[in-house]
């Protein structure tokens, strides 16, 4: 009940966010239309590419650690607190120094560095996985409701005064910072204090060491998550990146539900592993299963109807927008499922392999961009997102022993058939 009561919450905030994010997102998109809503889209991925720099891979590790070691919070918080704090000044300088040395055009380079600003206040976002580790997702959700809010009442705002695209951005980095100060203050409310927070340099070292090859697959994760808009709008323009990335939006609305879903069970995952192999299987391959369908659920319907969804909600300077959505949202089947495997490699310590999927799925990713950019815009982008994802989260379970157990459990959860089963036995075992 009480990992049933974080997931209610997670999907219910997040629910709600969606909501938000979709009414105002669609309305920021065709006031600013698709040159410039490209240029402010560009922007973001830019700096996205180097947010690896700030989080260093730490979460899950973090999360077990406060799990399987809770007396030793305080350790771990301050501790990935600092390391996240430096990561946040590499990841700026890398930011500044990439400007320069890439021809990017002045109005860009100020848009990215507005965003960059917000890498700083990143540290204090271990509080969520504080949160996360003791099933208590409702504070994160408050402090991420109460700044969207805001957020987006601003954003109508400006579209009434017809403001210049730079305080989009402005707003956009404050955001972060609004998120942040909610957490730090339901923290603080629950009994908390950063005053016994404390830096251990053996365990940054151990997290360092561990987290490398999940940084690494992170770098691959940024890269052929963003890298699609930064092509774009270096081969072709910004009207390109504008019609391809309203259909992203549409489409990545949905990333939360396997993310919610996950951060709610992975403290379940990992205990039923303490107690029962058996059990553990059984968690895991529900996991798998749910997240595939719900995923086809969401991906079959909007890719029938995803021509007139545009034309609705984004107008018809928006050309090909629909057709994009058709191709990229069927790429969410293969983000659900990866985010469960990718609980299960941190739950077994197969830390390097996420390295290993990601990367493939990156390269094969900038790959196809080069080869489908040129000759199809957007719609290319969107083939080489679909394959990419499905290369990553696939193809390399077929070469490599260790993992055919996970890749058993995909084929599993394909099945039509399994997840009635498996959904009438976990209720009759319940």
């Amino acid at each position: 009940m009480k990992y049933f009561a974080n997931t209610s919450w997670l999907f219910s905030g997040k629910i709600a966010q969606m909501f938000i994010i979709l009414v105002v997102g669609v309305l920021v998109t065709r006031h600013l239309g698709p040159e410039k809503y490209g240029l402010l889209s560009y922007a973001i991925s830019f700096t996205g590419l180097f947010s690896i720099l700030t989080t260093l891979g730490l979460n899950e590790l973090v999360i077990k650690g406060l799990i399987n070691e809770a007396s030793q919070k305080e350790k771990y918080l301050g501790t990935a607190f600092c390391l996240r704090f430096f990561g946040a000044i590499v990841s700026m300088l890398s930011i500044v120094m990439f400007t320069f040395l890439l021809t990017i055009e002045k109005d860009a380079k100020i848009l990215i560095f507005v965003l960059m600003g917000a890498s700083l206040f990143q540290g204090f976002t271990v509080i969520d996985l504080f949160f996360q580790s003791k099933v208590l997702s409702k504070y994160v959700i408050w402090s991420q409701l109460i700044s969207l809010t805001i957020a987006s009442i601003c954003k109508v705002v400006f579209i009434i005064l017809n403001v210049q695209l730079i305080y989009f951005a402005i707003i956009t980095a404050l955001q972060t910072v609004i998120t942040v100060s909610g957490l730090i203050f339901f923290y603080l409310k629950t009994g908390n204090s950063f005053r016994i927070w404390n830096f251990d340099w053996v365990l940054a070292k151990s997290l360092i060491k561990d987290a490398f090859p999940l940084m690494l697959a992170g770098i691959a994760v940024v890269i052929y998550m963003r890298i699609d808009q930064v092509m774009l709008k270096s081969m072709v323009d910004s009207i390109a990146v504008g019609e391809y990335a309203a259909a992203v939006k549409l489409s990545e609305a949905w990333y939360f539900i396997p993310v919610a879903i996950a951060s709610s069970l992975f403290p379940a995952i990992l205990n039923a592993k303490k107690k029962d192999q058996r059990f553990y299987e059984k968690r895991l391959q529900q996991f798998y299963t749910i997240m595939v369908w719900i995923a086809i659920t969401i991906a079959l319907p909007f890719s029938l109807i995803s021509e007139f969804i545009c034309n609705m909600l984004f107008g018809a300077e928006y050309v090909h927008t629909g057709k994009i959505l058709s191709i990229h949202i069927w790429a969410i089947v293969f983000t659900f499922v990866g985010v469960a495997s990718g609980r299960w490699l941190i739950a077994e310590g197969y830390y390097k392999y996420s390295f290993y999927r990601t990367t493939l799925g990156a390269i094969t990713n900038v790959g196809l961009n080069v080869l489908l950019i040129p000759k199809s815009a957007g719609i290319g982008a969107a083939w080489a997102t679909l394959i990419s994802y499905g290369a990553s989260a696939f193809l390399l379970d077929i070469f490599i022993l260790r993992l055919h157990g996970d890749l058993k459990r995909k084929i599993l959860a394909l099945s039509p058939r399994n997840i009635y089963f498996i959904i009438k036995n976990s209720l009759r075992d319940e």
